[in-house]
């Protein structure tokens, strides 16, 4: 076995730096004030709901759940039980009670987990001689590094499960080591101009459902009733009630809708002429709320949350390398990583750059994070110190909080149908990515 950096210095305990990166790796992160443990440190109130079974998780209500039970069981998929409401009316007076009992209907919500790994070497060409010095030095910098990378590629992980169903590590294919889980667009997407878009062609899992909001998507168009408006946000809210999804609350007992928006669907918000009646204002139970950080108005029950970094669908129509009837999120793969079955491309380094813009509505629990082994750093020094390199590796993944009946048991549906989604809704607009100046 060979060397390890690790041995040349006492000062920089590898253990320490992955519980020291481990602790903090939601702080820098753009949506850590959504994820449980940060949630509630910067006042959100967390209320936990639980589910059936010993071994199982609970939500906490934080938008944005961690769950380390993987740790403990061991196992790379969890199905968590969740007991669905009793909606039967009751008997009234003297009629017999005897025979209407109200069967109960357990549906399920899965998190999945894999491995991801990523190394940090010093420029090439050095030859240093390792010294203690030297050591410590290139710890440091690649702890800096690595940590900076993570903030920079894990925030995309959530934007692409909200938007297809689970993180980059999940939807590879296993050709590049990932788990193959096919893409699921988002069970609630409200598409400007039309609506929630319907499953009359199949449920969400299905190739029918994905052509559906291929085709809705297709039929927009850089016309105003397609942009993002106010009135499309009044509808959103009144949207997310009716689909049960539960507002984010604080623990002053305010409670309201976080929508996260593209920079050019804001841009286009703000040409509405109904906007500058928001523009800069939040209620008195979010002014200067540490949650409130990034808000930029409050419409109607939702705080809204611009971000540069949010992503687009492409579909056949935009871009020929996507297959007809299905719909890809996010910048576009190159023709190399195409090759190799991607659907998404580097997002740690550009922008996406489509006009059909996807905004999301977040209420409480509507992601997942599995965690089955916490980061750790990993070391390789090798050709007498010529190859030198620091890597983390962790089994942690992200899955939306979609509910699925895995046993056939809710009326009119069969074993692995989509049930619902009661935590989130996306929506689709056409707010072209290009700027205007005249």
């Amino acid at each position: 076995m060979g060397a390890s950096i690790f041995d040349y210095t006492s000062r920089l305990n590898p253990k320490l730096l992955a519980e020291r990166m481990y602790r903090q790796q939601w702080r820098q992160n753009k949506f850590a004030q959504w994820v449980a443990p940060e949630f509630i440190k910067k006042g959100g109130k967390g209320e936990e709901v639980g589910t059936l079974g010993m071994d199982t998780p609970t939500f906490s209500g934080a938008p944005i759940e961690v769950f380390e039970q993987f740790v403990k069981l061991g196992r790379t998929d969890m199905d968590i039980p969740v007991r669905n409401r009793l909606i039967a009316d009751p008997v009234f007076g003297d009629m017999p009670l005897k025979g209407t009992a109200e069967a109960a209907v357990v549906a399920f919500r899965q998190v999945l987990i894999n491995q991801t790994r990523k190394a940090y070497s010093p420029p090439t060409g050095m030859s240093k001689q390792i010294t203690k010095a030297y050591a410590e030095n290139l710890i440091n910098k690649a702890d800096a590094y690595i940590r900076q990378w993570w903030n920079d590629y894990h925030p995309g992980n959530f934007i692409l499960t909200m938007l297809s169903g689970a993180s980059l590590d999940v939807v590879s294919p296993a050709t590049l080591g990932g788990r193959a889980l096919g893409y699921v667009s988002h069970p609630n997407l409200v598409v400007a101009g039309s609506g929630l878009v319907s499953y009359t062609g199949g449920r969400p899992g299905t190739a029918g459902y994905e052509a559906s909001v291929e085709a809705a998507l297709n039929g927009m168009a850089d016309d105003p009733k397609y942009y993002m408006t106010v009135a499309l946000i009044r509808n959103l809210v009144v949207e997310a009630a009716r689909l049960k999804i539960g507002r984010v609350v604080l623990q002053n007992g305010f409670e309201f809708y976080p929508l996260w928006l593209s920079d050019s669907a804001w841009i286009q918000l703000m040409l509405d002429p109904e906007f500058k009646d928001f523009y800069k204002r939040l209620p008195e139970g979010l002014k200067g709320h540490p949650l409130a950080t990034g808000a930029e108005s409050y419409i109607a029950g939702a705080a809204l949350y611009p971000d540069l970094s949010l992503w687009g669908a492409r579909t056949n129509a935009s871009d020929g390398n996507v297959t007809a009837g299905t719909v890809e999120y996010g910048p576009a793969p190159t023709s190399a990583q195409r090759g190799l079955g991607r659907k998404v491309g580097t997002w740690t380094n550009q922008l996406d750059t489509s006009d059909i813009s996807m905004a999301l509505l977040i209420g409480q629990s509507c992601m997942a994070v599995g965690v089955g082994e916490k980061i750790s750093f990993t070391d390789q020094l090798d050709d007498h110190g010529q190859v030198q390199e620091i890597g983390i590796k962790t089994i942690q993944s992200v899955v939306r909080s979609d509910v699925y009946d895995r046993d056939g048991k809710v009326p009119g549906l069969s074993a692995g149908d989509f049930y619902e989604n009661t935590s989130s809704l996306a929506v689709a607009t056409f707010s072209k990515h290009t700027l205007k100046y005249s």
